[in-house]
């Protein structure tokens, strides 16, 4: 499990945090919305189970992104449930089965980073006709909107104190790279010295982050993170193409 969809759309949102585009960020809001996976998914039941539900599913690619974005986090809280606890499964295979709710299928939670950011993440396979934007960072000089973490690509929405509309600003570095981006950039790592970008400690934060929140809304105990994470270095955006490294 290691989301590699932060180096694509996700690096352009990087840059503009380094330069300070929107000052200093001060809060995020984070949304993945949707009913769930009977319509669509053979066999459903697999994203009901301990393990799996919106969060362990959708989570790791926005956890991702937002640690990317925001660096690493102090404390989560949280509140689940299972707001469906039978469901019925309507893709054509298995049409009318139904089946058991085993974990939460709706969870909200408060992410605290060790920079002061504040980030809102609401995970929802109960939920229909959401129009939210799926990552939002709030600056102290403009709002930033980010991609889909869920995809590659995607626009970037800046926003500045002077600003009379939104801008959608050029993506850097360029477009395409698909899934094949993590391996060609740990391969250029290991060539290189470096650490690779899609690296074990950032997993472990994320996994770290996710269970937190969980176990918050089943205890209502404070978790404090203990997960070593580093950002690292935003793609470099003027390299010919094929290459990862100056």
């Amino acid at each position: 499990m290691h989301p590699i969809h932060f180096l694509a759309g996700h690096q352009t949102a990087l840059k503009f945090i380094d330069e300070e585009a929107i000052r200093r960020p001060l809060a995020a809001t984070c949304f993945m919305l949707c009913p769930g996976a009977e319509d669509s998914h053979p066999n459903p039941e697999t994203f009901y189970q301990a393990g799996a539900g919106p969060l362990f599913d959708f989570g790791p690619y926005y956890l991702t992104g937002l640690l990317q974005l925001l660096g690493r986090i102090k404390r989560v809280n949280g509140s689940a449930t299972i707001a469906i606890p039978q469901r019925t499964i309507t893709s054509q295979a298995r049409y009318g089965k139904r089946f058991k709710v085993k974990t939460p299928d709706d969870v909200s939670g408060s992410i605290e980073f060790t920079n002061g950011c504040i980030a809102t993440i609401v995970m929802s396979f109960a939920s229909r006709y959401a129009e939210f934007w799926p990552i939002t960072l709030f600056g102290t000089d403009g709002t930033m909107r980010v991609p889909d973490p869920n995809g590659f690509d995607g626009d970037v929405f800046l926003r500045r104190k002077d600003d009379e509309d939104w801008q959608n600003v050029a993506l850097t570095p360029r477009t395409g790279f698909g899934r094949s981006v993590g391996v060609a950039d740990m391969a250029h790592a290991i060539r290189s010295g470096r650490p690779h970008r899609a690296s074990g400690e950032q997993a472990y934060a994320v996994v770290e982050a996710m269970q937190g929140i969980l176990d918050f809304a089943r205890t209502g105990q404070a978790v404090e993170l203990t997960a070593a994470f580093q950002r690292c270095t935003p793609l470099p955006s003027d390299l010919p193409e094929g290459l990862l490294d100056d």
